[in-house]
């Protein structure tokens, strides 16, 4: 009996080792080639790079006054047309018109209502003769459209003021210091002089440098950041920004706070990376011990197949319940 269950308890730790073995590798294999590299060269840093970069075009480098944007709006003749026959031709406009206040006009009257019946005329009147301008008057037309810009920018600066916040939380993960090639402007949140940017831009004190100009970069352009890159369901295609060039740098700073965005996605990475790289070793381990085992004890000779399977799914089952428990960690 005792050699019974000595020969049980060496099948189940062979396919215990066997299987924790196997799963680790695979996990490895499938997961460790993102996590080998340095979190600042990952695609979930760029992504984030990218996404302080739009924000920092839209709410410092290619920022302007509100008027000033409404300054630039332009109307196109093809704007003109488009406004005009949005509800149809001016025959359709005009007959629907009648056709909304007709019944009530009429009610108003069998109702021996004329002050009503006065105001709903006078009402229909003006309705059509706002129509009527539309389709002979361009200016009339302008005017309308430019109105409707205004209140697409007013929206827009409202919206972008309610989540500055966001800006603001994501730009406290980097330093900055970039100035405009053509004006000499400098925009920035350190406090330093030019001369003085390479000592404080330098790796020993970043986590992460990106210099504009350098072999990889070009100078950092707004091109492709323009205002409606921050919020699409606001159409704000309604005007068009100058594109601006910036020289200087970008950088993650090693003393980043420790609610910062950035610092929180490293300490996650950095945990990931671990249980990966420890999951994997122990894995090849438990691998090594099982071809170990295998060759010094050939547990498989005292195997009942009839019961491989079941023993296979417990082991299985202890794995992943390991394994799950620590993803809810």
């Amino acid at each position: 009996m005792d050699t019974k269950w000595k020969n049980r308890l060496l099948v189940a730790s062979w396919l215990l080792l066997l299987t924790f073995g196997l799963n680790g590798v695979v996990i490895l294999f499938s997961h460790g080639p993102y996590y080998v590299k340095n979190f600042f060269h990952t695609a979930e840093f760029e992504h984030q790079f990218e996404e302080f970069i739009t924000k920092l075009s839209i709410y410092e480098l290619n920022q302007l006054p509100k008027e000033q944007v409404k300054a630039l709006i332009t109307v196109t003749n093809d704007e003109i047309e488009e406004y005009r026959y949005r509800y149809g031709d001016l025959s359709t406009q005009l007959a629907s018109i009648h056709d909304q206040y007709e019944s009530r006009i009429t009610e108003a009257l069998d109702n021996d209502n004329q002050t009503v019946a006065d105001a709903l005329i006078e009402e229909r009147e003006k309705k059509i003769e706002d129509i009527s301008s539309n389709f002979s008057n361009d200016d009339y037309v302008r005017e309308k459209i430019i109105k409707e810009k205004e209140q697409i920018i007013d929206d827009y600066y409202r919206q972008l003021e309610n989540n500055r916040s966001e800006f603001d939380n994501l730009s406290s993960s980097f330093h900055y210091y970039l100035t405009d090639i053509q004006s000499g402007e400098v925009f920035t949140n350190v406090e330093l002089v030019p001369d003085e940017m390479n000592r404080f831009f330098n790796a020993n004190d970043m986590h992460y440098i990106e210099h504009y100009p350098s072999s990889n970069n070009r100078y950092l352009s707004t091109t492709n950041y323009s205002i409606a890159d921050v919020y699409y369901d606001i159409d704000i295609s309604v005007i068009e920004l100058p594109n601006r060039e910036f020289e200087g740098k970008i950088a993650v700073p090693q003393s980043l706070q420790s609610n910062s965005i950035i610092q929180s996605h490293f300490e996650s990475y950095q945990k990931w990376r671990m249980y990966y790289l420890t999951l994997g070793a122990l894995g090849f381990s438990a691998l090594f011990s099982a071809f170990f085992m295998y060759r010094r004890r050939n547990p498989i000779h005292s195997i009942d197949l009839s019961r491989l399977k079941g023993i296979m799914i417990a082991c299985q089952s202890i794995f992943n319940y390991y394994y799950l428990d620590f993803l809810r960690s």
